[in-house]
């Protein structure tokens, strides 16, 4: 399937990779409380936020 783009990509790997901006991530926090609560496992919250933000 890959390979009827060819040529016809718009942007190519490279300035993908050198326009890389800020990303948008939009979580449900009820969702994710109460699938935590119905698994059994506990979210470090801290720890979340840390690992999305790239430790920044």
């Amino acid at each position: 399937m890959l390979d009827n783009f060819g040529s016809d990509l718009i942007f190519t790997p490279e300035q993908i990779l050198e326009n890389r901006g800020r990303v948008a991530i939009f979580i449900d926090g009820s969702n994710l409380f109460y699938a935590a609560l119905q698994l059994g496992i506990e979210i470090d919250y801290s720890k979340l936020l840390y690992r999305l933000t790239g430790g920044s």
